[in-house]
Parts: structure tokens; C-alpha cells; sequence
């Protein structure tokens, strides 16, 4: 994940993060269904936001 300042705003790309759902979580997980989703590049309010969601859906999956 990249963070890159734009016109004042930061964004982070998410391709690596995408990549490795596609990967290496199985296709019935629904956080790689759900990362998949995602756009390429979010604000950092976003994927800070969204990041809090990845992790229960992660947790409620048995990843941690």
C-alpha cells in the first residue's frame, strides 16, 4: 500500500492489499469477496474507516 500526498489529500492504493485476498483467501471468505470489491485507491479517512470493518470481518472469519 502506497500513501501518496494529492492535491492535500493522501490516498493509500490498495492493489497489493487486493492482490493478496485474491490470493490467498478462499473464495467462500467474505472479506476477500469484499476487498475484491474495493476501489484502487482510498482517502485515508476511508481506509482507516474501513480498515476497523476488515478486521471484524477477518475476526468473525477465525483469522485472529
Amino acid at each position: 500500500m502506497n500513501l501518496r500526498e494529492y492535491h492535500g489529500n493522501a490516498t493509500i492504493n490498495i492493489m497489493s492489499l487486493k492482490q493478496f485476498a485474491y490470493e490467498k483467501l478462499s473464495k467462500s471468505s467474505h472479506l476477500r469477496n469484499v476487498l475484491i470489491s474495493e476501489k484502487e485507491k482510498l482517502t485515508v479517512s476511508e481506509f482507516l474507516a474501513k480498515m476497523d470493518v476488515w478486521l471484524k470481518v477477518l475476526h468473525s472469519e477465525g483469522g485472529m
